[in-house]
């Protein structure tokens, strides 16, 4: 899991560096997100979290928060998880854009909702896509993917790559606000929209 993004708030710094990473029952959980969630920090449930940060961001936030859904969900099915990852992305989508890619060790749960577009004139109001996905299945084995910012060397089978920006003008789709899905070994396992 790669994210890279402009600093759109503070100063950059190392403690707010994605992915925000923490171990959970000895695997390793992943959160990157992109866009803003203001007043996050003003939710009663986010109080208890704020000293638990490294570093300052609304989305390191997000990420304790989810852990603590999870946790208290007590399931490691993956569909009861994905309906809890979707319930809370849904509530962070009130709050602003709330596009996450989050692993916990071993699967990827993905959430689309809207960006700010840079334009000559500045950001724009928040808008769909969010995230945009290129899928590569079996019938790409062996090829190889240059695409602007990312090369794949050779494609082993089913491949998803997500971008908030399409990296080339083909094979690219946007997903739909609220879609969320979960993803094992380079499959599709479940999607939902709400």
């Amino acid at each position: 899991m790669a994210h890279v993004r402009r600093a759109s708030a503070r100063e950059p710094a190392l403690a707010n560096t994605h992915p925000f990473d923490g171990v959970v029952h000895g695997k390793r959980n992943a959160f990157v997100h992109n866009g803003d969630m203001p007043g996050i920090k003003d939710r009663e449930k986010a109080r208890e979290f704020i000293p638990r940060r490294i570093g300052d961001t609304d989305s390191e936030l997000a990420f304790l928060m989810l852990l603590d859904r999870l946790k208290r969900a007590g399931s490691a099915d993956p569909s009861v998880r994905l309906e809890v990852f979707s319930r809370f992305a849904a509530e962070m989508r009130e709050l602003g854009s709330a596009n996450f890619l989050f692993f916990d060790g071993e699967h990827l749960f993905v959430h689309a909702d809207r960006r700010r577009f840079e334009t000559e004139d500045g950001l724009t109001e928040r808008r769909e896509p969010g995230l945009n996905i290129r899928s590569f299945n079996n019938r790409h084995r062996g090829d190889r993917c240059d695409a602007r910012g990312a090369s794949i060397e050779e494609i082993y089978g089913p491949l998803h790559l997500f971008a908030s920006v399409p990296l080339e003008t083909e094979g690219w789709e946007p997903l739909t606000r609220g879609t969320a899905m979960i993803l094992r070994d380079g499959m599709i396992v479940s999607q939902i929209t709400s």
